[in-house]
């Protein structure tokens, strides 16, 4: 566990990420937490790569929830809690293709989150996306495929609102 925690505090760049083991509950129809328990996710791991910790709980920095029914952010957290070791390290989570329209204050507690999907949801508040401000670690961002962004200066707005990222939209973004 101990190498697990140093190995993540080195990650430069999203793609270090792939070195760690993936926890995959994209495509299962999930709504609620209690889905979570009568489904199985994929777990892609480095084969040198412990997949479970101490609590039997799935060791990973990577949460895949992509392609579900999930409408509210607020159960990622009950989720992850429920699934991994150490769900404050999570340092992406992907939550693409599912019917949330607004983003939570309960992300705020994924301080070391780099990437986060949101792309093809149902958002449609600027406002709320300053919650996002609060995650300093956070440098990868998607939101097309939203009713957001339709709003003019959308890309403009989103970057004033969230000077931290460096990819909006899988577009980097020049300081």
């Amino acid at each position: 566990m101990t190498s697990f925690l140093t190995e993540s505090l080195s990650i430069k760049w999203p793609t270090d990420l792939v070195k760690f083991p993936v926890v995959d509950f994209s495509h299962q129809h999930i709504t609620l937490t209690e889905d979570i328990d009568i489904n199985t996710p994929r777990v892609m791991h480095p084969q040198d790569f412990p997949v479970s910790g101490e609590s039997g709980k799935y060791l990973s920095l990577v949460l895949w929830l992509n392609n579900n029914e999930i409408n509210d952010t607020s159960i990622v957290v009950e989720m992850a809690t429920i699934i991994l070791e150490r769900p404050t390290l999570l340092m992406w989570i992907d939550l693409s293709n599912n019917q949330i329209s607004e983003i939570d204050d309960v992300l705020q507690e994924f301080t070391n989150l780099n990437i986060l999907y949101l792309h093809s949801n149902n958002i449609s508040d600027i406002n709320g996306i300053d919650k996002l401000a609060n995650i300093p670690s956070l440098r990868t961002l998607t939101l097309h495929d939203n009713p957001i962004d339709s709003i003019p200066n959308y890309r403009t707005t989103i970057l004033n609102l969230l000077p931290q990222i460096a990819s909006l939209d899988l577009q980097v973004h020049e300081y």
